[in-house]
């Protein structure tokens, strides 16, 4: 893969790219950045490994991606379990299975703990050269004549500025990158509630991932690492 920071940036900059949020998002751009030569700073207000609410499926594309990465074996090494479908049952109790492996011969979904995916994918980022900063608050961007030019961060107690030409936002829900810009979509209510929890001894899914489809809401199980099954509503 090959990019191209289209900005002029000069040594006096911390880096050419900065990005904010270190999920699998961030984590996987990050390391595409540095793959391609750049030098990127990652920051997040997290301590890794954490855990993350999350339904915790990786969909076969999500999955070809891993691959691209070189973390897939990683990520098997770490317990992730293969699943060849996915079971919808709908609100009148019908259900139809999507078979991944009809669409492409041998795909999957994987199922693996974010507490174990983004520590996996973060690992990977430093390995390519990213510089990789936890418990980094990002607070507001630096803005020059309406365009992003850096951050300010509040790491390990004390306040920095970071600059860099780029500045990617992969800081998820209430992110500050989106509201610096004014790129927040208006919230409209009433909004909805996910609620995950782990459980043990979930018999009857075996290869494959299910969800059950209701009026107004919906929940998922996907099978993880080391016996754990996620539900998700």
């Amino acid at each position: 893969m090959t990019i191209h920071l289209t900005r002029e940036w000069s040594r006096s900059t911390d880096a050419e790219a900065i990005v904010v949020g270190g999920g699998p998002a961030g984590s996987a751009f990050a390391t595409q950045l540095a793959d391609a030569g750049h030098r990127v700073v990652l920051l997040d207000k997290a301590r890794f490994p954490r855990h993350k609410a999350c339904s915790e499926y990786i969909n076969p594309a999500a999955t070809r991606l891993l691959a691209d990465l070189d973390v897939l074996d990683d990520v098997m090494g770490a317990g992730a379990d293969r699943m060849e479908a996915m079971v919808v049952h709908s609100p009148n109790g019908g259900r139809f299975v999507a078979d991944y492996a009809r669409a492409e011969p041998g795909q999957a979904a994987l199922g693996l703990s974010r507490y174990r995916l983004d520590h996996i994918l973060l690992e990977r980022a430093k390995a390519a050269g990213v510089r990789v900063v936890e418990r980094a608050h990002v607070r507001s961007l630096i803005l020059e004549k309406g365009r992003p030019v850096g951050v300010e961060a509040t790491i390990n107690g004390t306040r920095e500025t970071i600059r860099a030409p780029l500045i990617a936002g992969a800081d998820g829900h209430h992110s500050v990158v989106s509201r610096d810009l004014e790129l927040d979509a208006p919230v409209r209510w009433p909004c909805k509630t996910g609620l995950i929890a782990h459980y043990r001894g979930v018999s009857g899914l075996e290869r494959f991932g299910e969800m059950h489809v209701g009026q107004g809401a919906y929940g998922g199980l996907a099978i993880l690492e080391d016996g754990l099954t996620n539900v998700a509503v």
